[in-house]
Formats: structure tokens, sequence, C-alpha cells
């Protein structure tokens, strides 16, 4: 299938007040508390949907009107990642259930689940990050990290980035970077281009991060 380009909307130029800081962090405020029964894991928004993934469970809600949407129970343990589409039509979702990882896509606004699809046979789950144009997911199962294409139907390998952990994709879909002993930054087909090291005690804790 023939996917659009997306229009990718500029991100204004920020000003000394909206950049966190020691001199404005006094201005952090709780805007809503949203409660839950268990613990959350990923967070994910967009436009006015925000989603929370926990104990089995993403919460869709509406963000301006502070009402929740749906409550999604078909991952069956933890869930960890939740990632919306560039269009916001579809949410993605990785967690733990029977038998090992599972990512799972819902079409929106109705959340009908389209698709479920085993990463791993691990009972940890799947960790994800969807990539900015919204073709490519990245996971990571069993402290191994992957690059899948997104189809109408589920997903395909793209390509196998080996041991590490909590990918992210740089804006543009080119650039990876996930966790190993520090940061490792490979293309989306597992051609490795860095490895920042890590100035501490390596361990399995570690994220990163790209700005736009």
């Amino acid at each position: 299938q023939a996917y659009p380009t997306p229009t990718i909307t500029p991100i204004p130029t920020a000003t000394p007040d909206d950049v966190l800081s020691p001199a404005n962090i006094h201005r952090i405020k709780v805007v809503k508390d949203y409660p839950v029964p268990n613990a959350i894991e990923s967070v994910a928004m967009h436009g006015s949907q925000g989603a929370w993934g926990g104990g089995g469970s993403v919460w869709l809600y509406d963000l301006e009107s502070d009402r929740q949407l749906h409550h999604l129970t078909s991952h069956q343990r933890s869930v960890h990642g939740v990632a919306f589409s560039p269009d916001g039509k579809t949410l993605y979702t990785g967690g733990a259930d029977p038998g090992g990882g599972q990512v799972r896509a819902w079409s929106l606004p109705e959340a009908t689940e389209l698709w479920a699809q085993s990463v791993v046979d691990d009972p940890w789950g799947v960790h994800l990050d969807l990539g900015g144009l919204g073709r490519y997911l990245a996971t990571n199962a069993a402290q191994n990290v992957k690059i899948w294409r997104v189809t109408p139907d589920g997903m395909t390998v793209r390509g196998n980035l080996g041991q590490g952990h909590s990918p992210v994709f740089a804006p543009g879909d080119t650039v990876v970077g996930f966790w190993r002993d520090g940061v490792q930054l490979s293309t989306k087909d597992g051609d490795a281009i860095r490895h920042l090291p890590a100035n501490s005690t390596p361990g399995y804790g570690g994220a990163v991060a790209f700005s736009p």
C-alpha cells in the first residue's frame, strides 16, 4: 500500500519561558490528575488524545473534556508502550500476553482492534516506538531491538539491530537510537553509525531521546 507523505508542522521557536530550566522550574504545576488502578508504564499524546498503558490495560482520554474514551484490555499483562500514528487514526500498543510479547494496532476513534502480532516468546513483553512518519515500529523484547515495516495487516521485519533496549527514532525515520552500555546509533536497516559509551557503570536502565 502506498503511504501518503504526511504534512509536518514546523515547531515554533522556543522562548526562554518555554524551556525548562532552574530559573522557571517553579512554574510546573499539576493541571489534571487522571486516577487509574494500576501503575502506568507508558504515555503518548496526539492533539487532544491521551493514552497511557499499565498493568494489562490502556486508557484513552479526551484531554480537553477530561473524558475517558476507551479502556482497552486485550493485553493481559503489563503494557510497556503506546504510540499514535502521525494522523492520530491508529494507536499501537506493546505489552506482555500469555506466550510472550505482542504488538496490537487499534483503529481510532472507535478503538477497534485491527491486528495483533507476536514479537517474541518472552514473558516480559515488548516495548515500542513508532517512527516519525508512521511507517516503521522499533521494538525491544528480551533485550533485542528490531525494526518492523508497518502494513495494514501487521508488521514485517525490516532490520535486526541486536542487543539493546529503549529504542527511539530520530525525526525522519532514518536513525534509531537505543541503549546498549551507552547509546547506539544505527540506521533502521541495522547498520551501525556510532556508539556513545556510558559515563557510568553499565546497567539495564537507560533512555534515549532526540530533539525535534
